[in-house]
């Protein structure tokens, strides 16, 4: 190695390790912290609705799980997304809060229904965006917490298949 590139190294080396927490973050990780946070408090408010709207045990079920899980799973991210430098959002999107007001304007079996039914497509979107952070994503921390959704996200595709089913 010439004393060049052993100067250009430790330079390297020195302000690597003199960046603030939140450098080496990609955009990309920093989407998905977002994204799974704004999606576990969507989940979370979906949830609450369902408990207070549905009488049908499947919905309940599926919803009581999404509670759960997301509550947790909101607690750790959050908590991943400030040890990294990354603010995390206090709200589920505006598009989201849309879909929880349109829900949450139904009753009975339609509300059943198109609970369940917004639940399946975003657990398909939720599955597919954990796999690609855990497959690109640039921090091993923010991949490893990706890929430890899945198990849950399966389930919670399976609860509100049943839901749809039950509905």
């Amino acid at each position: 190695m010439t004393k060049t590139t052993l100067a250009a190294a430790l330079a390297a080396a020195a302000l690597a390790s003199a960046a603030p927490a939140g450098a080496a973050v990609s955009a990309m990780d920093e989407h998905w912290l977002t994204a799974a946070i704004q999606g576990d408090q969507w989940e979370i408010s979906g949830a609450k609705i369902a408990l207070a709207k549905s009488h049908n045990t499947a919905v309940r079920r599926l919803a009581r799980t999404l509670l759960r899980d997301h509550t947790k799973s909101r607690a750790e991210t959050t908590a991943l997304a400030v040890k990294l430098g990354v603010k995390p959002p206090t709200a589920s999107t505006h598009i989201q809060q849309w879909e929880l007001a349109i829900v949450s304007s139904l009753k009975g079996r339609a509300f059943n229904r198109w609970y369940a039914a917004m639940e399946i497509a975003d657990h398909h979107g939720d599955i597919a965006e954990a796999y690609e952070e855990a497959g690109d994503g640039h921090v091993t921390a923010v991949r490893k917490a990706a890929l430890q959704e899945v198990p849950d996200l399966r389930k919670h595709l399976a609860l509100a298949r049943l839901a749809w089913a039950h509905s």
